[in-house]
């Protein structure tokens, strides 16, 4: 999985073309991105805003827990994140929060 993070949103890290993409927002703030292609040729979907830094593995477990088990062969993150959709991943994290 391919994971880059930028703590403002000039993504000078290139976060907008990771798998995971962890952008600053504010103070202690961060937007998620999911779904971006590992060969950098397709740009990641907000997944989350707004989230606190130290919320953030809590947020993308249960995402990365559904890749491990729901993925096809040799299937990317980022692949499997855009095949799903990015409404599906947050129901999958919303779910378990619950």
């Amino acid at each position: 999985v391919h994971l880059r993070t930028s703590g403002c949103p000039n993504g000078c890290s290139r976060p907008y073309t990771a798998e995971i993409g962890i952008v600053g927002a504010s103070v202690d703030m961060y937007t998620i991105y999911l779904g971006a292609s590992a060969l950098g040729t397709r740009l990641g979907s907000v997944f989350a805003q707004n989230v606190k830094r130290h919320e953030i593995p809590a947020r993308l477990r249960p995402v990365i827990e559904y890749y491990r088990s729901s993925r096809r062969t040799g299937e990317a993150f980022g692949d499997f994140c855009h095949r799903v959709g990015i409404e599906a991943l947050q129901e999958v994290a919303l779910a378990a929060a619950a």
